[in-house]
């Protein structure tokens, strides 16, 4: 469940969170490891686009004064690069903060550090992921933690409640 009342900062998945990909398929590493390193814009070119629900998720937390940042499991430093660049772009943010890392378990080991770097208990982080294994593992350690599609109930539930005021 979404306690963005108690959130202070909220962390999103790149891959099928804030960046829907339309094009599937196993052959796409070495093509998309040369558009990182040429700085390409990889995602755009295969039809990838935003989450609307997304979108406007993103934008209420930033108007609720809440932390923003990019937590991916990335390859490489352009790869992280890329990957905030696109997310600015596409969601109309002008700042978001990078924690992007080397591995999935990474994810779950650096929020453990922001707590302890800026005095947060784990509840006043919240990790959107579309990765099942992380969001059960997040909730675990007593972090807030729920699935791209809870973001879309929880902002449904949003627009229903503004329509009745």
């Amino acid at each position: 469940m979404i306690d963005l009342q108690k959130a202070k900062l909220v962390l999103f998945d790149f891959d099928d969170t804030l960046c829907i990909h339309k094009a599937h398929g196993s052959d796409y590493e070495e093509a998309y490891m040369l558009a990182m390193l040429r700085g390409e814009d990889y995602w755009s070119k295969l039809g990838s686009v935003p989450n609307n629900s997304m979108i406007d998720f993103l934008h209420l937390c930033r108007n609720k004064g809440k932390v923003i940042g990019l937590v991916s499991w990335t390859h490489c430093y352009k790869d992280m690069q890329m990957k905030e660049q696109w997310v600015k772009k596409m969601y109309g943010i002008s700042s978001i903060e990078n924690y992007c890392v080397g591995s999935r378990e990474g994810k779950l080991k650096l929020m453990q550090y922001i707590c302890k770097a800026f005095d947060y208990k784990p509840d006043q982080l919240l990790i959107v992921d579309d990765f099942y294994k992380t969001i059960n593992e997040a909730g675990d350690l007593g972090f807030q933690s729920c699935t791209p599609m809870e973001v879309v109930v929880y902002m449904e539930d949003v627009r229903r409640e503004e329509k009745l005021r």
